[in-house]
């Protein structure tokens, strides 16, 4: 009977050690998840704001194109400075030439 209680005092003890090593895993993957879950708040917001950006360059993009159509079709692409805008285009035979050159 001695021994038998010193038996079930040792199981207490070893299941005393393995709940205070599983309660502080449980406190490790919890403060995980919640620095998780703020990280993909973030990544959210970012994501929400960065198709925000998207959508007014695409918006300013079609002002733009719609103000260029309402010039009356100036094809000289002239540049603050005075200089031409070259157009890039690809030859079927090689490399991009500026189109000023062809």
């Amino acid at each position: 009977l001695k021994k038998k209680k010193e038996q079930l005092q040792q199981e207490i003890e070893d299941w005393s050690k393995l709940h205070a090593e599983l309660s502080e895993q449980i406190k490790s993957f919890e403060k995980s998840q919640k620095d998780l879950e703020v990280a993909l708040t973030h990544k959210d917001d970012n994501i929400n704001a960065l198709t925000n950006r998207i959508t007014q360059l695409n918006q300013l993009e079609c002002e733009s194109e719609s103000e260029d159509q309402n010039k009356g079709g100036n094809d000289s692409d002239e540049l603050a400075n005075g200089e031409v805008a070259g157009k890039i285009s690809l030859k079927e035979d090689g490399p991009l030439f500026p189109s000023y050159l062809q």
